[in-house]
C-alpha cells in the first residue's frame, strides 16, 4: 500500500503571462508552482515571429526568482501572412506551437486569422503538421 504521494510541479498548457508592468508579477506567481507553461503569444503586440518569441522568453526568465527552474515553452500567433517556412523555421528554434486566434474574437486578437480559407499558401495540416508543431484551437 503506498503511504506517501510526490506531487511534482506539474505544467500548464495555456498560459497568458502578458508583458510589462505585469509581467514580473505573473512569471514569479506562475514559476513557484509550475516546471514548464506553454506560453500564449496574444499581447497588444502579437508574438508572430521567432525573433519577438526569443525576445519575449528573455523576458520572462529575468523575473524568474532564484532558485526556480521554470521552463516557457513559446509559441507563435497564427497570422494570415504565416508560411510553411517560418513554420518550419520556428519548429527547428524551439517553438512548440502555433496558436489560432479568430481576428476580433478575443483579448489581443486584432491580428488574428480573417479567413482559414485563405492562409498564405497552406492549410493547417500543411504547415503544422509537416513540422510536428501543435495549433491548439
Amino acid at each position: 500500500m503506498v503511504k506517501q504521494l510526490e506531487i511534482i510541479k506539474p505544467d500548464d498548457w495555456h498560459l497568458h503571462l502578458r508583458d510589462n508592468q505585469t509581467l514580473a508579477t505573473t512569471v514569479a506567481n506562475a514559476s513557484a508552482p509550475l516546471k514548464r507553461a506553454i506560453i500564449m503569444p496574444n499581447l497588444s503586440l502579437p508574438i508572430a515571429a521567432v525573433s519577438q518569441a526569443n525576445a519575449y522568453k528573455k523576458r520572462i526568465l529575468g523575473p524568474v526568482p532564484k532558485g526556480e527552474s521554470f521552463q516557457p515553452l513559446m509559441t507563435l500567433y497564427l497570422t494570415q501572412d504565416l508560411t510553411p517556412k517560418d513554420i518550419a523555421t520556428a519548429k527547428k528554434a524551439g517553438i512548440v506551437a502555433i496558436k489560432y486566434y479568430p481576428r476580433h474574437a478575443t483579448t489581443n486578437s486584432s491580428a488574428g486569422v480573417l479567413d482559414l480559407k485563405k492562409l498564405n499558401g497552406y492549410t493547417r495540416s500543411d504547415g503544422c503538421t509537416q513540422h510536428a508543431v501543435a495549433m491548439p484551437w
